[in-house]
């Protein structure tokens, strides 16, 4: 089997970074962009260094077959042609199938799943019935998953290659949600789990080096001239993910791909791979330096960020301070770049207080360039003469997100910092 045929899937929005990114991962292949994603044909090593290096794809899949099903005879007459024993081994658990129909003959999803179950059997392949009996990870489904979308009576069957989806990076430890205590007039916002994942992150981190690239007519990481700030950092995932982006870093700590278990994988020569990647890593590593700096008032989330960058091997190169916005501030260095998640998606109590106190700093320092993430549907004051523009618009668990640029207006500090009280 010499090339793979190689679906890269993306949240809404960020298509257009993703293919930017896949075309300097591996630029032998010729990607174009599509819907919810881009593809490309590719060899196996490809498809290895894709999943081990992605930071912005949410998962990939390889597609085994297209062809025209209008009906249930021709449906399995074209099942019966895709090559599933080099996916699926003999004696597996039949896999879970996921069907999507639109504008088809072919709309009972249920009914094309069992056609799909029947062929296999039939092939004999995935032929147990019983489950695995150990797990090396429960976030990791070991039964294949299989996917079939059939828009206007054209099917195209495709396996999953990545497994979990592809922020899992393997540093960051379960759980996503945002916690939040009482903020204070300085800006004492209590995070303890960052609601923002890290391919998302990524693509912020992406979005914000593109923009201040046009600005600055230079083709260096912004990282490169300026450090990254994240005054409400809570587990530091925008700090490590802009590490991580600017050392070049493998995306993936330790976790483990639905492409190991296929007949056709080999493992040893994956290792060989894996071992050849991270002495990339590790060659590529820069002079140690603080590259960027997150705080929060949380002892505990300061804690968590620091045994992330352990994790994700970036401690070197990134900070961990607790403190308020205010405060850490001061030790900031000029020309910064200020990022940061704000909360969203339920009003939470404090949040303007803690916004008050980033536009106080932002107010006295005109050397730092700012910028958010918040929901679309929230209304971020800003002093007079002030405004936002939009660099990046995506979807984060179903909330409308956007990245904005704060521009700041021509009002005097002394009217800006009343505005501010």
């Amino acid at each position: 089997m010499s090339r793979l045929r190689m679906f890269a899937g993306v949240g809404r929005g960020l298509e257009g970074l993703l293919l930017e990114e896949l075309r300097v991962i591996s630029p032998s292949v010729k990607w174009s962009r599509m819907k919810g994603g881009c593809e490309g044909f590719a060899p196996m090593e490809d498809l290895w260094r894709v999943c081990l290096r992605t930071r912005l794809a949410e998962l990939l899949r390889v597609r085994i077959g297209e062809f025209y099903g209008p009906s249930f005879p021709v449906l399995i007459e074209g099942l019966r042609k895709l090559p599933w024993a080099a996916y699926l081994h003999r004696q597996s658990p039949c896999p879970s199938i996921k069907t999507v129909c639109h504008r088809s003959k072919l709309y009972h999803t249920e009914a094309v799943n069992e056609r799909v179950r029947h062929v296999l059997k039939e092939r004999q392949v995935a032929l147990s019935d019983d489950a695995f009996n150990e797990m090396p990870d429960q976030d990791f489904d070991p039964n294949a998953t299989v996917h079939l979308l059939i828009d206007d009576n054209i099917v195209t069957v495709s396996v999953d290659a990545s497994g979990p989806q592809l922020h899992k990076r393997g540093y960051r430890r379960a759980g996503t949600l945002v916690l939040l205590a009482d903020v204070d007039d300085d800006g004492r916002l209590d995070v303890g789990r960052a609601p923002l994942r890290e391919t998302l992150a990524a693509a912020c981190i992406s979005a914000v080096n593109k923009d201040i690239e046009e600005m600055d007519q230079s083709k260096d990481h912004f990282l490169k001239r300026r450090r990254l700030w994240d005054p409400l950092c809570g587990s530091g995932t925008l700090v490590i993910e802009a590490v991580s982006s600017y050392l070049g870093k493998s995306a993936v700590v330790k976790r483990k791909f639905a492409f190991e278990d296929w007949p056709i994988h080999n493992q040893g020569e994956f290792e060989k791979f894996v071992k050849a990647q991270e002495e990339q890593d590790r060659a590529s590593l820069i002079t140690v330096e603080t590259l960027a700096v997150g705080s929060d008032i949380s002892k505990d989330a300061i804690q968590m960020a620091k045994r992330n960058a352990e994790r994700s091997l970036t401690q070197e190169y990134c900070s961990f301070k607790q403190g308020t916005v205010v405060d850490t501030a001061n030790n900031i260095e000029e020309g910064a770049v200020l990022l940061t998640n704000l909360p969203y998606g339920v009003r939470l109590h404090g949040f303007y207080d803690a916004w008050r106190s980033i536009i106080r700093v932002l107010t006295r320092r005109e050397d730092i360039l700012p910028y958010v993430i918040s929901s679309s549907r929230q209304d971020i004051p800003l002093p007079q003469g002030w405004r936002t523009e939009e660099i990046l618009s995506f979807s984060n668990r179903g909330i409308p997100v956007q990245l904005n640029r704060i521009v700041r207006g021509n009002a005097s500090k002394e009217k800006q910092e009343e505005q501010t009280e």
